[in-house]
């Protein structure tokens, strides 16, 4: 039992460490060094190996803090969306959830783990039309965060960091949704630019997150 306690300690001592050394823009170098060392999928596989919360947060954490780096986003799609949706968003939102278990659900809207995941996906959601495009074929993704936003509404947790980001990440997939998908080539592209874009010339969107343009992005990005 020492010997699992101690095991313990140093994974949650050397998570805390990791989020803090990938913590702000000013650490991209360091985050590039964790993904260059196979970080990231080490990361996965523990989060999907482990059932403590508190281990559970920690690597949710440095995969958010990770994920504002624009050239981490794609390699995080590529090793972490799965794992995340499947592990942290679809059963923490409630989605999946028999229909006597809303005070359960509401309270999973307020975890840490899934402030978490949703804010690394809504970062990674701004990494253009083929990151776009794995997040919006991922079985049960787009089901899961409209069942967090709908029962949430009327109760305090409406105005939440966990729904912000939900709201965002589908704001994200829905850019030039119809012109990405079999739909898009029933109809003209600069119609559908018009329709889907909030700046008519497009200029922004490619580059835009959930609120304008980078240079606008709010520091929260970052955990």
């Amino acid at each position: 039992m020492e010997c699992l306690r101690e095991d313990y300690d140093s994974l949650q001592a050397s998570s805390e460490a990791l989020r803090n050394l990938v913590y702000g823009k000013a650490n991209d170098d360091n985050k590039i060094a964790l993904k260059n060392c196979g970080g990231i999928p080490a990361l996965v596989r523990l989060l999907r190996k482990t059932t403590d919360v508190e281990i559970r947060e920690l690597l949710t954490g440095v995969l958010w803090n990770l994920s504002s780096c624009d050239a981490l986003k794609m390699p995080i799609i590529q090793d972490a969306l799965a794992v995340l949706t499947n592990t942290v968003i679809i059963p923490h939102s409630g989605w999946e959830a028999s229909p006597h278990r809303e005070d359960r659900k509401l309270h999973l809207h307020s975890s840490q783990v899934l402030r978490n995941a949703t804010g690394c996906l809504r970062n990674v959601s701004s990494a253009g039309e083929e990151a776009r495009r794995r997040m919006r074929e991922c079985e049960g993704l787009t089901d899961a965060l409209l069942y967090v936003i709908q029962t949430a509404l009327g109760s305090s947790e409406i105005d939440s960091k966990t729904i912000e980001n939900c709201v965002c990440i589908l704001r994200n997939l829905s850019y030039r949704l119809a012109a990405e998908t079999s739909q898009g080539q029933q109809m003209g592209t600069d119609e559908l630019d018009g329709l889907l874009c909030g700046d008519a010339n497009g200029k922004d969107g490619e580059s835009s997150g959930c609120w304008g343009k980078k240079k606008k992005k709010k520091k929260a990005q970052d955990q």
